[in-house]
């Protein structure tokens, strides 16, 4: 039977004598964890087997149950999702019950019957969880344990982020989802049939590619030094003029000091007509450079360009560079609230979005797992919000979510930035021309709030109850009971609450005050999404509004618009934050209901085969101003392959490549379907004879004003996770914002794909040889796919190829002792092939 149990080692406990602090140091350096998905493919829909095994190392002093220990986890698929809730449930005969607390934290404690874990003991759990885990780092580190007047420990074996005590992911049913998942792990010789190209890349000169160049790389200058001035023809230009001079180590100067050669001219232009616009001209004769630019912003765009350009080999070439961005909006979001990134990764973020021309980061800093921005006159939301560690009054900090450890020390999940630290960060990014858009989800995803503002309510309730109840986002006496998607069951801020919008009032006042003497502010954004079904219909201060949660849902959107409005600001929010239900179908509030000019609509579901995709344009038509965020082609923290190795979620999609970014196709999205989340070929005309593919109005496809990369932070815990995830996406999604491709136009599949591969192998040869390089300076850790190769067994030569055309591939015969640089036509010996595996790998 699946639920049963095998015990090596079992005998009854005859008592611990020791305090339950040394207890639970001890089963820290002992326990032994072990974690295996078993089988994905179990027959019951959305539910996969595992097992878990438990071991003791340690001395003759066993693991049992005459402490009250608890085994705290995180586990991101609801444990024995059928029957946990409300009260746990027992785990075959093991003597163990598992509960499910908040979130993805479970915890998992003895029961009398439970028998110990003895001496080189070993406990086998098997267990059933929901949807499915194909991928290693789904699996959450630093497990730890607990005992009641005794510190929480991490396991040991379970500690830091290496994950090596989960099983490898080695059979289809474990790196497959379902029997008709057509994914599999790449091989070596997968990557080489994918990258091998008939005719080798060009080098571009810039990303992204400009409107039109004319440039003559025979002929060069070089611009760096003290030799050469950077000149601001108008005082308002001294910003820009003083930043290149500081990248090309010379000095900058007003137009009162301009030489006659070896300068570099910044001027205003308003012939220039677009927002952003600017031409380059270089002149290796006169030894002039002039960046001319509609604003500010184009003559900074004109600088990237023209620093861009210095770095080719022998400097910047003779010629003229004529540009304009496609999209106003070319964003970059960054979820700092499920794990914590710290103020320097935001500002080389920053760095990298000005390189090239991205201009709005848009910062998540609130979730269920962490408030992140210090707001005066609410110390609580950073103090209680921003922390995490075990406290299960929630007095002091977040319960452990996403594989945090007990104590706030070294958690990735603990920090947020305080006002000096934002405005540090607002500084940086308007110096730059990015406008930082700050999101506080609200009413759903708001765990972290309320428990805050709980905090606040419990510290003051016996001193002044007026003060403790004036921010509460919770009704004391709500019993509803609801699970969200990612399991919390007390996010939904209450929106029949006048604390509520009294709440929302002072945060959106003073995050105008922080910004107003650097950027102002001109947008809140509340999120708004995934709310779940059941908040509020037994609160009783809602008893007299409707107890349909789309009703409350939309009520308290038009208050908080209204609060907003008065503030002088647009409105911004995911897409489900506009839609409500009538019946059974979805539909999108009325946009006359919002009096701001601009009402802003991510639009990140189009898992096509969920027959969400027509939304940007539904919500384009009844004039939302759209982003596209969609989830299958923007969404950063899913894999860059198939791979149960590679990092991320994939629940949109099983992977999204750096080409797939490159690839998006913005001004017509359907021509983006093609395969379902299991690779299945899908087709545009399959999904439109489903589901509605509502088309484009003639004129709104002025309300689709951008797209921005998503990068989610489930599994981004340290600067080298968020690296690898971002770049060189970043890259490309620059490349689509700023560029529309010729190929983009061509209605025939073939021919388009044919010529869209064509330029994406221009791309990839200019990342290879030059803009990962920039990247290195920058000390950027992006993402490199291994090498793809292929040995030909008539002659055994090896032919290898790499994503990015000049990085350098090396290759070793003798398991890693020597290693050696690949060049084509290399020839590898018989008795290196029979006597060991060949290990290939690409470098920078």
């Amino acid at each position: 039977m699946r639920r049963s149990i095998v015990l090596i080692v079992l005998y009854q406990i005859t008592g611990y004598l020791a305090s339950n602090q040394r207890f639970v140091d001890d089963m820290a350096r002992y326990l032994t964890v072990g974690y295996e998905v078993v089988d994905n493919f179990n027959n019951t829909w959305r539910t996969f087997d595992g097992k878990l095994t438990l071991g003791n190392t340690g001395p003759d002093i066993p693991i049992g149950n005459a402490t009250s220990w608890s085994l705290h986890f995180c586990h991101t698929r609801l444990f024995e999702p059928d029957n946990i809730r409300p009260g746990g449930v027992d785990l075959a005969e093991t003597g163990l019950r598992v509960f499910h607390l908040n979130g993805c934290l479970h915890k998992m404690t003895p029961t009398v019957s439970f028998v110990g874990l003895p001496k080189n003991g070993q406990l086998v759990i098997p267990f059933r969880a929901a949807d499915w885990e194909v991928a290693r780092t789904d699996i959450m580190p630093n497990w730890y344990l607990t005992a009641p007047n005794a510190q929480p420990r991490t396991i040991d074996v379970t500690s830091g982020y290496r994950l090596d005590w989960v099983a490898a992911f080695v059979r289809p049913n474990q790196y497959k989802r379902q029997d008709y998942d057509r994914y599999q792990p790449y091989k070596a010789s997968d990557r080489y049939n994918t990258w091998s190209y008939e005719n080798p890349g060009t080098f571009k000169q810039l990303i992204p590619t400009p409107h039109a160049e004319e440039l003559d790389t025979a002929k060069t200058m070089d611009i760096r030094g003290v030799d050469w001035l950077v000149v601001a023809n108008q005082d308002s230009l001294t910003p820009e003029a003083k930043f290149l001079a500081a990248k090309l180590d010379t000095v900058a100067v007003n137009s009162s000091q301009a030489p006659a050669s070896k300068a570099i001219l910044l001027d205003l232009d308003n012939s220039l007509t677009q927002p952003e616009s600017y031409t380059v001209d270089s002149d290796c004769d006169d030894q002039l450079v002039k960046i001319k630019g509609h604003d500010r912003a184009g003559v900074f765009y004109g600088v990237q360009t023209v620093l861009s350009l210095a770095t080719n080999d022998g400097g910047v070439p003779h010629g003229r560079v004529t540009d304009q961005p496609r999209f106003p909006y070319r964003g970059w979001h960054v979820d700092v609230a499920r794990n914590f990134r710290p103020k320097d990764d935001i500002l080389k973020l920053v760095d990298a979005m000005a390189m090239y021309k991205l201009n709005k980061l848009h910062l998540h800093l609130t979730d269920d797992e962490g408030w992140r921005l210090e707001i005066p006159g609410l110390p609580e939301l950073t103090q209680v919000g921003g922390r995490r560690c075990h406290d299960e009054s929630g007095q002091q900090c977040i319960m452990p979510q996403l594989g945090s450890p007990p104590g706030v020390g070294t958690n990735h999940g603990t920090g947020y930035y305080t006002v000096n630290d934002y405005k540090e960060i607002l500084q940086y990014a308007n110096d730059r021309h990015i406008e930082v858009i700050p999101e506080f989800d609200m009413p759903g995803h708001a765990h972290a709030a309320i428990n805050a503002m709980l905090a606040r309510y419990r510290n003051y309730i016996s001193i002044n109850k007026t003060a403790a109840e004036e921010f509460l986002l919770s009704d004391i006496d709500d019993k509803s009971e609801y699970i969200s998607v990612q399991y919390f069951t007390d996010n939904a801020i209450n929106p029949c609450l006048d604390s509520t919008y009294a709440f929302v009032k002072h945060l959106i006042g003073e995050v105008k005050g922080i910004h107003s003497t650097i950027q102002p502010l001109t947008v809140f954004h509340f999120g708004g999404d995934e709310v779940p079904e059941g908040a509020w219909v037994n609160s009783t201060a809602c008893n007299d509004l409707s107890s349909s949660a789309s009703y409350l849902k939309e009520a308290f959107v038009l208050n908080v618009t209204a609060i907003a409005d008065d503030a002088g600001l647009d409105l911004a929010g995911w897409e489900d934050g506009f839609t409500k239900h009538e019946g059974s179908a979805v539909v999108l509030m009325d946009r006359d209901a919002f009096p701001m000019k601009n009402v802003y609509g991510y639009v990140w579901n189009n898992v096509w085969e969920w027959g969400n995709g027509e939304r940007a344009y539904v919500m384009a038509n009844e004039n939302y101003t759209v982003v596209l965020s969609h989830a299958t082609h923007l969404y950063f923290d899913h894999p860059y392959e198939p791979d149960p190795e590679d990092r991320g979620y994939y629940w949109a999609t099983r992977m999204t490549s750096v080409q797939k970014v490159f690839g998006y196709m913005p001004d017509s999205i359907y021509s983006n379907i093609a395969v379902d989340r299991m690779g299945n070929i899908l087709t545009e005309d399959e999904i439109c004879s489903q589901y509605n593919c509502t088309k484009l109005d003639p004129g709104q496809e002025r309300n689709i004003i951008g797209i921005q990369g998503q990068v989610w932070s489930e599994t981004v815990r340290t600067s080298e996770n968020f690296d690898y995830m971002a770049y060189p996406r970043l890259l490309a999604l620059a490349e689509r914002s700023w560029h529309k491709a010729s190929w983009e136009s061509i209605d025939d599949v073939t021919e388009r794909e044919r010529q869209m591969s064509a330029d994406w192998q221009n791309f990839a040869t200019t990342l290879g040889k030059k803009e990962l390089l920039r990247m290195d300076k920058m000390g950027v850790l992006y993402a490199i796919r291994p090498p793809g190769a292929w040995l030909d067994g008539a002659t055994n030569e090896l032919k290898a190829v790499v994503e990015y055309p000049g990085l350098p591939i090396w290759y070793s015969v003798d398991d890693s002792k020597t290693w050696s640089v690949y060049k084509p036509g290399t020839t590898l010996k018989s008795e290196d092939l029979c006597t060991t595996n060949m290990i290939i790998l690409v470098t920078r």
